[in-house]
Order: C-alpha cells, then structure tokens, then sequence
C-alpha cells in the first residue's frame, strides 16, 4: 500500500511539473510571442537602427530574420536568442571601440557574419545527419 501511494504521489508530482512547463512555455511562446514582437519591434529600432556600415546593416538583418523561427521548444528558442543578442552586442562592441575608423568596423562585422553563417552551416550539417541516421535506423 506504501509503495501504491509513493508512485501515485511520484506520477503526480511529474504531472504537475509537465503541466507547469507547458503552460509556461504556451505563455512566452504564444501569448508571449506577440508581446515580445511588439517589445522586440520597439527595441529593434534603438538596436537594429542603421549603423552606417554596410556590412553591419547586412549582418544585423540577417541576425533579425534568423530570429523568426516559431516552430522551436522553449529550450531551443532561448538558446537561439542567447546567441543572437550575443552577436548584437559584438557588433556594438565593435562600432564603440572602432569609432571613426569604418574599415575596422566593416572587417569586424564580416569576420562576425562569416563565423555566425560557418557556425550556422556546421549546426545545419549536424541536423541532417542526425535525420540520416534516424531515417536509416527506422528503415532497418
């Protein structure tokens, strides 16, 4: 009878938490998302505002659009905007320390692009051989 009330009280507790969770994760998520568009579209002006370099525009965009993906765990999506605001404030960084000298400036934010699209290639290739060997494994 003991141990009937320790897994009863085990699977509730794993209950609640997964319900937590994923209440939490349809509130940032669903709800969440068209809040923080509107807060990210409001702070996207003072961040993603022209730099007046080129090669900075460039690589701010595409950090922008990389950043619309809706169809990520809670997890995954975090991680994702992590590296992303990382890689703004690099390029904030960048234009502060190299005030003036817009060449510098360029070259950083083409050696960041670079890095960013390599980086981004190598977790691509990853995923496709993760599906591959998923695939293969299911086909056997």
């Amino acid at each position: 009878m003991k141990n009937k009330v320790t897994v009863l009280f085990a699977i509730l507790l794993l209950l609640t938490v997964s319900f937590g969770c994923s209440l939490i994760d349809k509130a940032t998520s669903g709800g969440g998302s068209s809040s923080n568009s509107g807060t990210s579209n409001s702070a996207n002006p003072n961040e993603s505002a022209k730099t007046g370099v080129a090669e900075c525009d460039e690589f701010l965009d595409l950090l922008t659009n990389d950043s619309k993906k809706a169809d990520e765990d809670f997890v995954s999506r975090k991680i994702r905007e992590y590296a992303i605001d990382f890689a703004k404030e690099a390029i904030k960084k960048n234009i502060e320390e190299n005030k003036g000298d817009k060449e510098k400036i360029a070259t950083g934010c083409k050696e960041g692009k670079a890095d960013y699209l390599k980086k981004k290639e190598e977790k691509n290739k990853e995923t496709q051989k993760e599906t591959e060997k998923s695939t293969n494994t299911q086909q056997s």
